[in-house]
């Protein structure tokens, strides 16, 4: 099948090369065209515009920052749709506002082309191992037609509803991640703060109730280990839960934690580390307390 491939960032690199390796013909764009070169020497070849992807292109797949980016990737003068033939497919993989999702999704299928939401789960490792989890919103006969495209990037893939409910079950996913996130710091800088052996009580929270993959996964490859080269940066992080917030606004719901988890990105931003990885929420503990939170 011929894809069009647009955003080869962090994630796009690992789920675009997993497209490639199913066998598919595929054009590649990003903003940054060198984020394109391993693709093209893998055997993509490489569009000159999300339109020129379009054109070549009887799906094309989105993995970009946030809905500012893929509503120009999409409605733009160069975009897909000025560029897009009927029956066509836009699957965006990004993380995206609902509203947005379902405002595209009504003009593309204006000009005749599907659309389906497909945010995912996993970070860079599960891009590139082609094991992320994958919310999928779309009509029913649409996910059918992106599944096995879906199958070639994803372990687990799940088809959550209508064209919404994808970025919606993906923002609850990242608010509660975030939740926890920052509540593990606070534990772990409490410890830290009693001279606690950080080892003993990782191996006591691991082992019990309190255990979760941010704290036996995340915190162990990045911020427990004083590294905190971004797998996913703050500011990315941030964007996330800010729309939470503002689904949780929109239905009238109150996220009481989540909000909280928000004000925490928003004094890490603040602070200078938005392009550090989330776990960098461990540093304005070891500053206020004086102590080093690290876990061998």
């Amino acid at each position: 099948m011929k894809l069009g491939f647009i955003g080869t960032g962090n994630m796009g690199s690992g789920m675009a090369a997993n497209v490639l390796k199913a066998g598919h013909e595929l054009a590649v764009f990003d903003v940054k065209k060198s984020a394109t070169d391993a693709l093209v020497k893998k055997g993509a070849h490489w569009a000159t515009s999300p339109k020129a992807v379009a054109q070549a292109s009887e799906m094309v797949i989105l993995s970009l920052p946030g809905p500012i980016e893929v509503e120009q990737v999409v409605l733009g003068a160069d975009g897909i749709l000025a560029g897009a033939k009927r029956g066509a497919m836009i699957i965006d993989m990004s993380t995206n506002s609902p509203t947005l999702v379902q405002k595209l999704a009504a003009l593309a299928r204006e000009k005749g082309v599907d659309f389906v939401e497909a945010p995912v789960s996993g970070g860079m490792h599960g891009a590139a191992a082609g094991t992320l989890t994958i919310m999928v919103g779309a009509d029913r006969k649409d996910f059918d037609k992106a599944r096995d495209i879906l199958d070639a990037m994803g372990k687990t893939v799940v088809h959550v509803g209508d064209v919404g409910m994808g970025n919606a079950a993906k923002l609850i996913h990242n608010m509660i991640a975030q939740v926890i996130m920052h509540a593990v710091a606070e534990g772990f800088a409490a410890g830290a703060k009693l001279g606690m052996d950080l080892k003993k009580l990782n191996d006591v929270l691991a082992s019990g109730m309190a255990s979760n993959r941010i704290l036996t996964q995340k915190y162990p490859e990045n911020g427990f280990k004083g590294n905190f080269e971004p797998g996913f940066r703050v500011d990315l992080s941030y964007k996330d839960v800010n729309l939470a917030s503002t689904l949780g606004k929109e239905l009238g719901v109150p996220l009481y934690f989540g909000n909280l988890a928000l004000q925490r990105l928003v004094e890490l931003k603040a602070r200078g580390y938005g392009d550090r990885d989330v776990t960098a929420c461990l540093l304005p503990f070891e500053d206020m307390l004086n102590v080093k939170i690290r876990v061998p």
